[in-house]
């Protein structure tokens, strides 16, 4: 549940596009990479967050918002 434990924090997701992950976020909230070239695109990915302020904050409140579906009761 770290993506999850991620987004409570406000923190955006770069995360690779296999496995249970691409049902916990939205686009809104988060960066899915293709494992080809696994490290030159979470590099770029990196970098976009890093060189867009707006676009950090933007996927911040989002994951938060997204972070909210998901609560105790539900696991």
């Amino acid at each position: 549940l770290s993506v999850v434990e991620a987004q409570v924090m406000g923190l955006p997701i770069i995360a690779s596009d296999n496995g249970g992950i691409p049902e916990l976020v939205t686009e809104k909230d988060a960066f899915l990479v293709d494992r080809t070239n696994l490290m030159e695109n979470l590099k770029l990915k990196m970098l976009n967050i890093l060189e867009n302020p707006e676009l950090l904050k933007s996927m911040s409140q989002s994951s938060q918002k997204n972070s909210k579906k998901f609560y105790l009761k539900k696991y």
